[in-house]
């Protein structure tokens, strides 16, 4: 199951790679398949909190030799090369538990952040990704 997060901060502070570290120190018993993603979103629009950028992961069920890919907390971050998807319960029950990190985690109190996560089970299409480097996408398109 791939995850996106967007939006989590604001001008005024927080940090949506730090609410990514918080779902992966979270989400047990998943584990981060592959490397987490840094996407790059069109830099130029009007009502960016930041830098404009977001993110996204793979998780599941690792398989194959794990790699150390990060650390925090002291602790190595981990990922697989590969995984097993989630089970039917897992999948319902993640995005309740997406809603409760960012209910934690973002800064809800800046009227220009609107934090959103997406959760899909096959990547997005690259073709996405470069329109949203280069325009405004509007979020019917994702």
């Amino acid at each position: 199951m791939y995850v996106g997060l967007d939006d989590t901060d604001s001008p005024r502070g927080g940090c949506t790679t730090w609410v990514l570290t918080e779902l992966l120190r979270e989400i047990a018993p998943l584990d981060l398949i592959g490397y987490p993603r840094l996407v790059r979103l069109n830099p130029n629009v009007p009502f960016k909190t930041r830098g404009n950028g977001a993110l996204a992961a793979r998780l599941g069920h690792g398989s194959g030799k794990p790699r150390r890919v990060g650390r925090f907390g002291g602790q190595p971050l981990v990922a697989y090369p590969r995984g097993r998807p989630l089970t039917p319960p897992e999948v319902r029950e993640l995005p309740e538990r997406l809603r409760e990190l960012l209910r934690r985690t973002a800064r809800w109190e800046d009227p220009h952040a609107d934090p959103a996560f997406v959760l899909t089970p096959r990547p997005l299409p690259e073709a996405l990704y470069w329109s949203a480097v280069r325009q405004i996408v509007p979020v019917s398109r994702v």
